[in-house]
């Protein structure tokens, strides 16, 4: 799950900057809740979020702490919510320029500190990769 975090923490700014805000966050909640539905179809119980529902909760609880998101904060997708029923045009500007910049600082957290799955290191200096 780590190198899927990872995955979505590079390519939000890009999805946000192509799709606007309110569709890449309408994308996240839609993953997460296919996957969960998914994976959990026997199990009533509430299940851990998936890379795309944690990269949305943790959104959420960003944008919560800045002041844009004041409704239901538990649920992992308020920040949809708030978009889609209570964001003025300004609000919606502010929050697109807010959540890049939460989403550069979180692409470079994910470069610097989360492995990707089955990656290895890269070649020293000097060393050609493939080459002994």
């Amino acid at each position: 799950m780590q190198a899927e975090y990872r995955t979505r923490a590079l390519t939000f700014n890009q999805m946000v900057q192509i799709n606007g805000l309110g569709a890449t966050l309408g994308f996240l909640n839609a993953k997460a809740e296919k996957e969960q539905k998914e994976k959990h179809k026997e199990k009533q119980e509430e299940q851990a979020l998936n890379a795309y529902g944690q990269l949305l909760q943790h959104l959420t609880e960003w944008m919560h702490r800045r002041g844009f998101v004041t409704n239901k904060v538990e649920e992992f997708d308020a920040l949809l919510s708030w978009v889609l029923e209570q964001a003025s045009r300004e609000d919606y500007r502010r929050a697109t320029t807010e959540c890049l910049a939460f989403g550069d600082w979180l692409r470079r957290f994910a470069e610097a500190e989360l492995s990707k799955e089955g990656s290895q290191p890269a070649a020293e200096p000097g060393q050609q990769e493939g080459r002994g």
